[in-house]
């Protein structure tokens, strides 16, 4: 069976310091099944502290014609404490995932660093890949 993208809503909400934020995802592709959340403008830079770690806590919410059917158990982020990085260091991103097969219902730890040279980090986004035909 497939996803039924007609009336598709898939919202991500973040909770820091008793303040929710939340934004809508892209639809998947029908063609590749792959649907965005790109978090622009969100200051999000201020989530991260330059003295410790930060955990905010998420959920993924489900909505088809604006009725929500599926939420997701909420679940920590980590986001860990601001480095001071020095002009003379690139800007770019890394990330450190597993690189052998997964299977349904199987979990992992996706890793992402960025350096963003002097600039404050304004814009990230994740992109959602899966199979469409896998119900």
């Amino acid at each position: 069976s497939q996803i039924s993208t007609s009336g598709l809503t898939v919202k991500l909400f973040f909770n820091l310091d008793s303040s929710t934020t939340s934004k809508t995802c892209s639809s998947p592709s029908s063609s590749t099944g792959v649907g965005s959340c790109i978090f622009s403008n969100l200051n999000v830079g201020s989530w991260f502290s330059t003295a410790s770690d930060t955990t905010i806590t998420a959920y993924v919410q489900v909505l088809y014609s604006s009725v929500e059917k599926i939420r997701s158990n909420s679940f920590s982020v980590t986001l860990k404490q601001a480095p001071v990085i020095s002009a003379s260091g690139s800007a770019g991103m890394t990330i450190d995932i597993v690189k052998s097969p997964l299977y349904a219902n199987d979990q992992f730890t996706a890793t992402i660093y960025a350096n963003t040279g002097t600039f404050e980090l304004k814009t990230w986004g994740i992109d959602f890949y899966f199979d469409a035909d896998v119900a």
